[in-house]
């Protein structure tokens, strides 16, 4: 079962804790993703869960990506999907996926369809009346990362709410758009009001 285990006296009467870490995940990221891009991508996913006490920390490399390690902390593998060659696919395939098990446990890996993030949304994007081959590497680095980061995040979501489904809002929600994903602002990521008691749930199993 889990290990995140719950400390209930954290939670306040009025509303969540943001300042106190009650669930670790480290994330090991694939090799095939580019070293700023995933840092950014790290760092974006952390931004989202923290408000809600889970950090987001890239794996240290003496650590083992096995899942559950001690209590309150996890590993979570972030494995990049071979490219979909059929095109009619290719447009249907979600950026992002996480198997659940028989029992109802969620595997401890998520499967990035990292073509897809690139063509499907990167490739639709345009700053300034510019399209992506145009950008910075800076910049393209700092947007990839970013929308890498939110469809981590909501696959984070499944992992540690326990749970396949989706919002009507939010971060779990089951569609963004790519506009909101590369967006600055967060304000579409935050966590519908029925997950964060999911969370809680979650936490006391």
């Amino acid at each position: 079962m889990s290990s995140l285990i719950p400390l209930l006296a954290l939670f306040s009467i009025g509303g969540w804790p943001a300042t106190l870490t009650q669930v670790r995940i480290s994330l090991a990221l694939d090799t095939v993703l580019p070293a700023a891009v995933a840092r950014g991508a790290v760092d974006e996913a952390d931004a989202l869960w923290a408000p809600y006490g889970v950090a987001v920390v890239p794996l240290q490399p003496a650590s083992t990506a096995c899942g559950p390690a001690r209590s309150g902390e996890a590993a979570l593998t972030v494995r990049v999907a071979e490219p979909v060659l059929d095109t009619a696919r290719a447009w249907s395939s979600p950026f992002a996926a996480i198997r659940f098990l028989a029992d109802g446990e969620p595997e401890p890996t998520i499967l990035l369809h990292y073509d897809a993030v690139i063509k499907r949304g990167l490739g639709t994007l345009s700053l300034g009346g510019t399209r992506e081959p145009q950008w910075p590497k800076a910049v393209r680095d700092r947007i990839l990362g970013r929308m890498i980061g939110r469809v981590l995040a909501h696959e984070i979501g499944h992992w540690v709410l326990r749970s396949r489904d989706h919002s009507a809002s939010g971060l779990m929600r089951a569609e963004q758009t790519t506009a909101a994903l590369a967006e600055p602002g967060r304000a579409r990521f935050a966590l519908a009001p029925a997950d964060v008691a999911r969370l809680r749930a979650a936490l006391a199993r």
